[in-house]
C-alpha cells in the first residue's frame, strides 16, 4: 500500500503467546487503509517466526523489521524504529499483547480528522484493563481519565494530572494516535525507557503533553492485557479508581 491512512507499530519481544492476536485485531479492524510494522526486539521465542508469517501472508500490508545485529534495545527504541520506517501521517501505536476492537482504527481516525485544524498531536481514551481468563475476569476495570470528555487540553495542561496520579492516568500506548513528528529527538531516552527508569508510556505523553494540544476522549475501544509476564503487570494491581 502506498499511501495508507495510518502506519500501525508493534514492537515484538518473547510475546509469541498473544502477538497473533494482536495482529488479528489489526487485521480484522473495518478501515482497511492501515499499513503494520511489526518491530522485532531481538525475541528469543517464536514471535520472530510468527511475525515473519504473518508479513508473508499479508505482502504490501504488513512489514517486518528489526534493530542491527537482531538487538534487543527495549519498547521505546523500537516504536522509534517504526516511525522512522512509517508511510502515514498518523501513528497508532499497539503492544503485543493487547487487543483492538474491529472499529477502533475507523472510530478513531474520524476523531483525530476532526481535531487537525486545533494542532492536536496525540489523541487517546481509556484502557480497559483486561485480566483475560474467565476465573480473573472480575477484575477487569476501566482506566481513569480527566473529568469532562471529549476534551482538548492545552500544552502542559495535563502534565499535573500525569504527576499527581502517577502512572494511572498516563496514556496506554495502545489508546494513542500521534503525528510521527513527535518523535523527534526521543532517541535520547531510548536508556532510561529500557532501563526502567521511567515507563515508556509516561516519557512519550508528558513529552507531548508539554508542547502540543492534547485531546482525550471518553471510548473505550482497547484491551490492555494483564498477565504475568507483562511489564506493566504489577503497576496495574496499584492503580486506584
Amino acid at each position: 500500500m502506498n499511501n495508507p491512512k495510518v502506519s500501525v507499530i508493534i514492537p515484538i519481544y518473547n510475546t509469541q503467546d498473544f502477538v497473533q492476536a494482536t495482529i488479528r485485531s489489526v487485521l480484522n479492524q473495518t478501515l482497511s487503509e492501515w499499513e503494520l510494522l511489526l518491530v522485532d526486539d531481538g525475541s528469543t521465542d517464536r514471535s520472530r517466526q510468527i511475525a515473519g508469517e504473518m508479513a508473508a501472508a499479508y505482502p504490501g500490508k504488513i512489514r517486518c523489521l528489526e534493530h542491527p545485529d537482531r538487538a534487543n534495545r527495549g519498547q521505546f527504541a523500537s516504536r522509534i524504529l517504526g516511525v522512522r520506517h512509517a508511510r502515514a501521517d498518523v501513528v497508532a501505536l499497539l503492544d503485543a499483547d493487547d487487543v483492538w476492537d474491529p472499529e477502533y482504527l475507523e472510530k478513531h481516525l474520524r476523531v483525530w480528522d476532526s481535531l487537525q485544524s486545533q494542532g492536536v498531536r496525540l489523541s487517546y481514551g481509556p484502557s480497559l484493563y483486561w485480566f483475560g481468563e474467565a476465573a480473573t475476569r472480575s477484575k477487569d476495570f476501566v482506566q481513569p481519565m480527566p473529568p469532562g470528555l471529549p476534551r482538548i487540553f492545552a500544552p502542559g495542561e495535563l502534565l499535573e494530572v500525569f504527576f499527581a496520579d502517577g502512572y494511572a492516568r498516563t496514556p496506554c500506548p495502545s489508546c494513542m494516535l500521534l503525528w510521527p513528528g513527535v518523535f523527534e529527538g526521543l532517541a535520547r531516552f531510548e536508556a532510561d525507557a529500557k532501563e526502567g527508569r521511567a515507563y515508556e508510556d509516561q516519557i512519550l505523553g508528558w513529552h507531548i503533553a508539554a508542547r502540543w494540544p492534547v485531546a482525550i476522549h471518553p471510548n473505550v475501544w482497547v484491551r490492555y492485557r494483564q498477565h504475568g509476564s507483562s511489564s506493566v503487570h504489577d503497576t496495574a494491581a496499584s492503580v486506584s479508581l
